[in-house]
C-alpha cells in the first residue's frame, strides 16, 4: 500500500482499520482490531531512494482459500495476472526462506518482528557452534551514547570517508506477460523496467557482522557509523549504524572461497568467518544485487577491526528505535540471534535480567528496616482522652465566636 494512503487517516481506530483493510487490501479486519506499526527501514540507503515502512493488522479468517487485492501500484498494474492473497503458516515461510527457497530479506525482518511482537519463539534449523576469545575493547560505547550521536540533527550531507558511492548504472529490461489467445499463445502486455547496478562492481556483496566477547565475557557486536545520503533525505539526520558491506569479485564462486576472501581482509583464519542462512536480494523491483550475509568472530588485538563500534548485543534493542535502519544490518543481527546456541542464548536471558534488575532496583520501595530502633514519641495512655476534651471544647469555642461575629454584622430591625 502506498504509505500516502496511511498518512492520510489523522487517528487510527478499529473503524478506520476496518475501512483501510476493506477497500485496499480486500481483507475483513478482526472486531476491534486496530493497525499496529512495525519497524520502518532503508532497503539500500547509499543509493535507493526508499524507505519501507511495516504495519499489522489482525484480520478475519477468509472463506475463499485465494484473494486479489483491490489496489495495486507500480508495475503490477499493467499486467493481467495482479497476484493473489494468500494464507500460509508464518513459520513455514520462515523455514522456506531458512533454505534459500524465498530470498526475501524484507519479508523474513517482517515476519521476525511479528513472531517478536507476539512473543512467539521461532524455530530454526541453522545454529552455529561459536568459539569467542575474551578481548579488551576499547571501541566499547553503552547504548545511549551511540544513541545520542544517531539522534544529532544534520543540516547537510557529509561523508567520512571522502570517497564517493561510485557510479551508478541502469540495464533496461522488457517485461512480457505470456497467454493463451485465440488458441495461440501470445504476448498480453509489455512492462520496461530499468534495473540498476554500481559501475565496475558485480551484483554479488557480503554483509558481515563482527562479533566478539570483552573481558567480562559480554558478547559485543561492532558496527560502523555512517552518513547515508538517503536517511539524510528522508529523516533530515543520514547518520545511521551499518554493517561493514564488501563486495565479492567476480571470480568468487562459493560460500568457501568468500571466507577466505573476507579472511584476508581482516588477517584472519577463514573459520572465523561463517555465513548466516541464505543469500537474499537487496529490492527485486530495483536492483539485482543479492546479499551474502556473514559472522565474523574478531580475535584479540586485530588491528583491521579497528574502525567498529562494539556494544553489547542484548543493547541493540534500546537502539532499534533511534536507528536509521539498514536492513542489511537488521537482518544480519536478526539471524545471528537465531544461530546461537542454546548456552550463549541462556547467557543472553541471564545478563537481560541482570540489567532489568538493576534498572528497576531504585523504582522499587524501601522496605528495609533495622533490627532495633527507638519508637516514635507517643502520648501517654491516660492523658490522651483530656487532650482529646480539650480540643474539641477549644473547636467548639471557635465556633461560637465566628457566629456571634455574623449575627453582629447583620442589620438590625427597627423595633430590636
Amino acid at each position: 500500500v502506498d504509505i500516502d494512503i496511511i498518512d492520510q487517516i489523522e487517528q487510527w481506530d478499529a473503524a478506520n482499520s476496518a475501512i483501510l483493510a476493506r477497500d485496499h487490501l480486500g481483507l475483513q479486519a478482526a472486531e476491534s482490531a486496530i493497525l499496529q506499526q512495525g519497524d520502518d527501514y532503508f532497503p539500500a540507503p547509499d543509493y535507493i531512494d526508499e524507505r519501507v515502512f511495516t504495519y499489522y493488522l489482525k484480520i478475519e479468517k477468509q472463506r475463499e482459500e485465494q484473494r486479489a487485492p483491490r489496489n495495486f501500484f507500480g508495475s503490477a498494474v499493467t499486467f493481467q495476472a495482479k497476484g493473489r492473497i494468500k494464507e500460509f503458516d508464518a513459520q513455514q515461510v520462515i523455514d522456506a526462506i531458512t533454505v534459500g527457497m524465498i530470498p526475501n530479506g524484507r519479508l523474513e525482518l517482517q515476519l521476525l518482528a511479528l513472531f517478536n511482537q507476539l512473543h512467539v519463539p521461532v524455530e530454526t534449523w541453522n545454529s552455529q557452534n561459536i568459539t569467542f576469545k575474551q578481548m579488551e575493547i576499547s571501541a566499547s560505547k553503552e547504548a545511549r551514547k551511540v544513541s545520542g550521536a544517531l539522534g544529532e540533527s544534520a543540516k547537510m550531507f557529509i561523508t567520512e570517508t571522502g570517497s564517493s558511492a561510485g557510479q551508478i548504472r541502469n540495464i533496461h529490461s522488457t517485461f512480457v506477460e505470456e497467454g493463451h489467445a485465440q488458441g495461440a499463445i501470445s504476448g498480453l502486455a509489455a512492462v520496461d523496467l530499468d534495473f540498476t547496478i554500481k559501475e565496475n562492481e558485480t551484483v554479488n556483496t557480503a554483509v558481515v557482522l563482527p562479533m566478539t566477547k570483552d573481558a567480562k565475557n559480554v558478547l559485543h557486536a561492532g558496527f560502523l557509523l555512517q552518513h547515508m545520503p538517503v536517511a539524510e533525505r528522508q529523516k533530515g539526520n543520514g547518520m545511521m549504524a551499518n554493517a561493514p558491506v564488501y563486495n565479492l569479485p567476480s571470480d568468487i564462486e562459493n560460500t568457501e572461497a568468500a571466507q577466505k576472501f573476507l579472511a584476508d581482509k581482516f588477517s584472519i583464519l577463514p573459520d572465523m568467518i561463517f555465513p548466516m542462512g541464505e543469500s537474499y536480494y537487496t529490492h527485486v523491483g530495483i536492483t539485482p544485487q543479492r546479499i551474502f550475509p556473514f559472522g565474523m568472530v574478531v580475535p584479540p588485538g586485530n588491528p583491521d577491526a579497528s574502525a567498529f563500534v562494539f556494544i553489547p548485543m542484548i543493547e541493540m534493542r534500546k537502539l532499534w528505535k533511534s536507528l536509521g535502519k539498514s536492513s542489511h544490518f537488521m537482518l544480519a543481527l536478526a539471524r545471528s540471534y537465531k544461530m546461537f546456541s542454546h548456552e550463549i542464548r541462556f547467557q543472553q536471558k541471564k545478563l537481560a535480567k541482570t540489567i532489568a534488575l538493576e534498572q528497576f532496583k531504585s523504582k522499587d520501595p524501601d522496605w528495609a528496616i533495622p533490627d532495633s530502633f527507638i519508637p516514635a514519641p507517643t502520648l501517654p495512655q491516660d492523658t490522651a482522652p483530656k487532650a482529646k476534651t480539650a480540643l474539641a471544647k477549644s473547636a467548639q469555642k471557635d465556633k461560637d465566636n465566628a457566629k456571634a461575629a455574623v449575627t453582629d454584622q447583620e442589620p438590625r430591625p427597627e423595633k430590636w
